[in-house]
Formats: structure tokens, C-alpha cells, sequence
């Protein structure tokens, strides 16, 4: 039998692999979404959209983590699950300043589509 992945693991420059709080971690690598378009004749067509990767995931108050995650831009991070597999998201953002609460730290980044490496 093969091992499912289940653990989302997240280097971030300056922090390195950051100790993220267990399965707390979602990945959306992003891509390209369709949209159904239909004409006056009944026939079905589509038009494309570009969707951002996102991933999201909560960190323990760790000395510097809140100062290191707070307000990111332009980053590269490394996405892999547990199992290996690896992404990397370009150009990436917080969406928001992270929030600090009950002793965990959440963090939301989205950026370009990501690229399997």
C-alpha cells in the first residue's frame, strides 16, 4: 500500500522550513479555471482565468515567527507534502498581516499559479 500525504511543508525565506502546526496546512497550486459560456443556439463554450496558487497554514508562537510571516511580498516559497512532491509559488504575498491567536499564528499566502519541481 502506498502512504497518503497528509502534511503540508513550507520553507520561507529568512525563516527556512517553518514548524507548522500538524495538518493545519492547505495547498491550492492554482492554474487556470473555465467558465461555461452559452450562446443563443445552446451551444456550450468557455472562456479562461488565471488563478493564483494559495497556500495557508498555522504556525506555533515561536520566537520571530510573527515578525518573520507578518507582512511577506514577492517571495518564492517551497511547498511539499509528506510524501515529497514539491512546489514552488513565485511572486508570493501575505493576503493579510497574519494574527496571532491562542498561541498560533496564521498565516495566508497567495502568488503566481505554482510550478511542480
Amino acid at each position: 500500500m502506498a502512504k497518503v500525504a497528509k502534511k503540508v511543508i513550507i520553507d520561507l525565506p529568512g525563516l527556512g522550513r517553518v514548524d507548522s502546526i500538524n495538518n493545519s496546512g492547505s495547498f491550492q497550486p492554482g492554474g487556470t479555471k473555465r467558465n461555461p459560456v452559452t450562446t443563443d443556439t445552446g451551444a456550450v463554450h468557455y472562456d479562461e482565468e488565471t488563478l493564483p496558487s494559495k497556500v495557508s497554514f498555522k504556525l506555533p508562537n515561536l520566537p520571530g515567527y510573527l515578525e518573520g510571516v507578518r507582512d511577506l511580498a514577492g517571495i518564492n516559497v517551497n511547498v511539499q507534502d509528506d510524501n515529497g512532491q514539491a512546489w514552488i509559488m513565485t511572486g508570493a504575498f501575505t493576503v493579510q498581516p497574519s494574527e496571532l491567536q491562542n498561541g498560533e499564528i496564521s498565516v495566508e499566502l497567495q502568488g503566481s499559479p505554482a510550478e511542480s519541481i
